[in-house]
């Protein structure tokens, strides 16, 4: 697995920290109705999620069912950064391949893994453990490679700090096509246990699943977390242009 170093190209923006702050929202979710899913342009469309909060644990790992509309280019499917220092994680698409990286502040990096099929529903996950410095990669349940050595901070310190569809902070690597089920656990699954969500639902692994969002709703601005309660996606961050559609879920 080649570990591709990367500057000035995703999750490195100067923008400011006022931007940030309008992720969190005191009104409350609307109430689930059927199964339907997120579609984003591809252009300045965001959900922020408050559900993740600080997260002062050695591992995650994020989990869900994508349908990429285009796998050109930089596409941030979720980023997760300090606007402070620079730290954080993200996955995403870059140049057809499902990637995965970090950055420390000193720059940003990133390890590219499977390739991603444009129109196609596919479920991906990935385990981020500080400890080692280690992401593994799965796609549609089956690992496809770990890399060690990727600098990235989970516990950022910020509440609001991430985001889906695109970089937390700036419109930049903006990413196209359909979410459905984005799940998050407060550790690393094994591959058996990522075989079992594929084969289900997050609630196959119930151990340490601190986070699933089945978008449910099928409109409005709110998406209602399962797990967490007291939780929500936030659509659009404040501006009625930049909230994702609702969309037929994964069958």
């Amino acid at each position: 697995m080649r570990l591709h170093i990367v500057r000035d190209r995703m999750l490195r923006h100067s923008i400011p920290l006022l931007l940030l702050l309008s992720c969190s929202d005191p009104a409350g979710p609307v109430a689930q109705r059927a199964d339907f899913a997120l579609r984003f342009d591809g252009i300045d469309d965001i959900a922020c999620l408050n559900s993740l909060g600080v997260l002062p644990v050695p591992a995650v790992t994020v989990a869900a069912w994508v349908r990429p509309d285009s796998v050109s280019r930089g596409r941030l499917l979720l980023s997760r950064e300090d606007a402070s220092d620079g730290r954080g994680f993200f996955i995403g698409i870059v140049d057809g391949r499902w990637t995965a990286g970090g950055s420390v502040g000193s720059g940003t990096f990133m390890a590219a893994f499977d390739t991603a099929r444009a129109g196609t529903w596919t479920h991906v996950a990935f385990t981020f453990d500080v400890g080692s410095s280690r992401i593994t990669a799965f796609v549609n349940g089956r690992p496809v490679g770990n890399v060690t050595g990727v600098p990235f901070a989970l516990n950022t310190g910020a509440v609001n700090s991430t985001a889906m569809g695109r970089h937390v902070l700036s419109v930049r690597d903006a990413f196209a096509g359909s979410v459905d089920d984005l799940a998050i656990w407060r550790r690393a699954l094994d591959s058996a246990e990522v075989f079992r969500v594929v084969s289900a639902n997050p609630l196959a692994v119930s151990d340490g699943l601190f986070s699933w969002n089945p978008f449910s709703e099928g409109s409005g601005i709110y998406a209602k977390d399962s797990v967490n309660t007291a939780a929500w996606a936030y659509l659009g961050r404040g501006s009625a242009e930049q909230v994702p559609k609702w969309v037929e879920g994964r069958k």
